[in-house]
């Protein structure tokens, strides 16, 4: 073990699991190069960090490596960066004008499921003014924006959604509380930091049941199949429809949100290392 041949401990986690992603979505391809390492790291350390229980099972499973020897620590978040704010303002700064606004945040690619956000957004169509903005990627550039633009297209809804593009870390706050409801429509997610960091501005949340986002928003989120296109809408629409009922979940994000911080993460990583440098030693 690489412990043992450097005179060294060692602790690795991932950015998600490759045999993971391979079972999320259909047409999902990794390197077989990375399969490779993965397996071979999970060979030669002492232990694992995951996010989520379920990421524990899937390293466990996939990968037959000692359960025990696995450790969940959720992310974290920034409070002070991540806080709410006037709604009004945060439009306003944005150039925003539309009544209802739905909002989602990640790197674009086939896994995140936003060919599915505007698919369902066909279906609220009879809401007025309602905006979808997506933030991240490089538009005029990225290849997954260019597919979404042309669903869109093809569906009649380009006009209804913006695409902000990737966004400094210290302006997405901002369209965090622009947004009446924050999507992540995932077919995978190891814990959904972006979430999280949505929840801690207060924002009404709908995720994707399936991997980690139940784990991280608990019940400070409705939670949708992917896969269900009738049912993302319909979740929007109600969510888009009851101001009360969105500010009930407003107040249930923030509570959730106020149980991760990043001092927390470093703490008990931090103890990890300790246990494993004291057990090697």
């Amino acid at each position: 073990e690489l412990s043992r041949e450097l005179g060294v401990p060692h602790v690795a986690t991932f950015h998600t699991l490759g045999k993971r992603k391979l079972r999320s979505r259909p047409g999902e391809i990794e390197s077989p190069l990375r399969l490779k390492v993965e397996a071979e790291v999970m060979k030669n350390v002492d232990k694992v960090v995951v996010s989520t229980e379920e990421e524990r099972d899937d390293v466990s499973r996939l990968y037959e490596f000692s359960r025990e020897r696995v450790d969940v620590i959720p992310g974290g978040v920034n409070l002070n960066l991540f806080t709410r704010s006037d709604k009004i303002e945060a439009r306003r700064a944005l150039g925003i004008q539309e009544d209802k606004v739905i909002l989602s945040v990640g790197r674009p690619e086939p896994l995140k499921g936003l060919d599915i956000l505007v698919g369902a957004l066909c279906r609220v169509d009879d809401l007025p003014n309602t905006r979808l903005v997506l933030v991240g990627g490089e538009p005029g550039r990225d290849r997954e924006l260019q597919r979404l633009q042309s669903i869109a297209g093809s569906l009649g809804v380009l006009d209804k959604i913006t695409f902000a593009g990737a966004v400094g870390h210290s302006d997405i706050p901002k369209y965090m509380n622009a947004a009446d409801v924050f999507v992540m429509p995932s077919y995978h997610e190891s814990f959904g930091l972006a979430a999280l960091e949505a929840m801690a501005c207060g924002a009404p949340m709908a995720c994707s049941k399936l991997s980690g986002m139940p784990e991280t928003c608990g019940q400070a989120a409705l939670y949708f199949d992917p896969y269900n296109i009738p049912e993302i809408s319909s979740i929007m629409k109600t969510m888009l429809d009851n101001e009360n009922f969105r500010k009930e979940m407003s107040e249930l994000s923030l509570n959730r949100a106020k149980k991760f911080s990043w001092k927390k993460t470093a703490m008990k990583t931090h103890k990890i290392f300790e246990e494993v440098y004291r057990f090697e030693a």
